[in-house]
């Protein structure tokens, strides 16, 4: 098993003080079967090429349940029938199926923005083992949630 240390990856914006956070990767697979030391530090470099695009998609799913959080709080508070509009717009063609994601980024934002910052920052600098987890109901406990961060330090 090989330690690799990742160049600092920038976050979203809206993290706590100290965004770029670096990302030590261990590397489970042998990469020496690559046989070329250049096509092994290719591999690493796309692996941590893909990481890096992972972290931003979900950092990038956090913006956007915020702002659709945002928006269906603002249709409440403005039009007579927020909540209908609101939900008619989500299953209008124009989300067409994407709409699943929409919904869940509102969901998975409810969800991180309850977290105490600690776990935001666990959860950020995890969310590789958070994809192994991803495929689990969202609305599980915080303690189990906590619990499965913490394990994948």
């Amino acid at each position: 098993m090989m330690t690799y240390k990742l160049s600092n990856i920038s976050v979203h914006p809206n993290s706590e003080a100290g965004s770029i956070l670096p990302v030590a990767l261990v590397y489970n697979f042998d990469y020496s079967q690559f046989a070329l030391p250049d096509l092994q530090s290719k591999a690493k470099s796309t692996l941590g090429t893909f990481l890096g695009f992972v972290r931003q998609t979900f950092d990038g799913l956090l913006e956007v349940g915020r702002a659709l959080q945002d928006l269906y709080f603002d249709c409440l508070r403005e039009c007579p029938d927020g909540k209908k509009i609101f939900s008619s717009w989500l299953k209008s063609d124009d989300f067409g199926s994407s709409r699943y994601i929409a919904t869940s980024a509102m969901e998975i934002w409810v969800w991180f923005e309850k977290l105490s910052p600690k776990i935001q920052r666990l959860v950020r600098q995890n969310v590789r083992a958070l994809e192994r987890i991803s495929t689990s109901p969202i609305n599980q406990s915080q303690h189990r949630l906590d619990q499965r961060i913490s394990t994948h330090r």
